[in-house]
């Protein structure tokens, strides 16, 4: 009887976390998400950074550089890796074609390489600004560089499995969240945590009006 409880233990434990099962470098400190992709309660995984950027970005909003208080500065905005901006040309860094699209992010509970954060906490967040850490790199992939789109691992899993169809840790996407007023690290004490996403209608944020203030056309 003993040795049964103590086994069922080993399985709980064992299965509380998970990591992905892609090809990836780097084991994050804390996931929660499982599967190539990595998925958590059904839905794909990504990771997330935080960045301190007063540019227009790449998809040129605003002025230069920009006042704290302008609201790509303010608000859940984000720099996504080369192929969640522009899968058809990853390498462009101005204008790419996904400027302008919304991504609901959900923490799971797990991160990368921080802190632990509250499970179940979600944003809207803009793409305004393109992140190409470790695209075509050599000693790559890092953080940005997955050379497979987020769409195409989700529909391919297995083309999602090959070495640096995914970043470092082993996700499809990422998110490199403006925290220029702290609205990140005090806002929502994320510390590079793994997070679910999906696509939203940006009508479901709080942001400014892309077509004053942006430079590059919204994507559709």
């Amino acid at each position: 009887m003993l040795v049964g409880s103590l086994l069922l233990f080993c399985l709980l434990l064992c299965t509380a976390d998970g990591d992905s099962s892609c090809e990836h470098a780097t084991t994050p400190k804390e996931s929660l998400c499982t599967g190539c992709p990595p998925t958590f309660n059904g839905l794909p995984c990504a990771s997330t950074t935080r960045y301190n950027d007063m540019t227009k970005g790449a998809c040129g909003c605003g002025d230069e550089p920009n006042p704290p208080d302008f609201w790509t500065k303010s608000k859940y905005v984000s720099a996504g890796n080369a192929m969640l901006m522009d899968p058809e040309d990853p390498l462009n860094s101005w204008c790419p074609q996904n400027c302008g699209r919304c991504f609901q992010l959900c923490s799971t509970g797990g991160t990368t390489n921080g802190v632990s954060p509250e499970p179940g906490i979600c944003i809207v967040t803009m793409l305004e600004n393109r992140c190409g850490d470790g695209y075509l790199e050599d000693n790559g992939p890092y953080l940005c560089g997955q050379e497979l789109s987020p769409w195409r691992c989700i529909e391919d899993p297995a083309a999602c499995q090959a070495n640096k169809a995914t970043n470092m840790f082993g996700y499809p996407a990422h998110f490199d969240l403006q925290d220029a007023n702290l609205q990140v690290t005090n806002g929502l004490g994320w510390d590079n945590v793994e997070v679910t996403f999906v696509e939203v209608s940006c009508a479901q944020g709080d942001f400014g009006d892309w077509n004053t203030d942006c430079y590059c056309p919204h994507a559709l």
